[in-house]
Parts: C-alpha cells; structure tokens; sequence
C-alpha cells in the first residue's frame, strides 16, 4: 500500500500541490476531530476518533519525501 502513495507523489509539479492539500486537509481533519470529541460524558466518540486517524493519515502523507536516486 506504501507503494501506491509514493507512486502517486512522484510527480513534481503535483508533488508540491499535493502535500499542501494533504497538510490543510490534516489540520482540518485534526481540528474538527478534537472539536467534536466529547470525552467527559460517556458518549460513543467512534466518529471522532475515524476523523483523527484520518487527520493523521493525511499528515503523515503530507510529510513523506521521496527518495532520491543517486548517480551511480
């Protein structure tokens, strides 16, 4: 599955545009995750916790680099 990701920011021009969209839309996610988590009643909090680790997922794509091949 890593396979795919890095396959897909390959690109340079999309790299760059990429990663922003991925780094906004964690920040996003993260923020309405935390926002609508509601830990001091006993509220089922799954879709809240789905929303974060989604916002996690989204950071860590933002923050993948590439590896760069070398000249040998």
């Amino acid at each position: 599955m890593r396979g795919f990701f890095v396959t897909l920011l390959k690109s340079e021009s999309m790299n760059k545009i990429l990663k922003g969209l991925f780094l906004v839309l964690s920040i996003l996610l993260l923020g309405f995750g935390i926002y609508i988590l509601n830990p001091s009643e006993n509220y089922d909090n799954t879709n809240s916790y789905m929303i974060i680790g989604s916002g996690v997922l989204c950071l860590i794509l933002s923050l993948l680099k590439e590896k760069k091949k070398g000249n040998s």
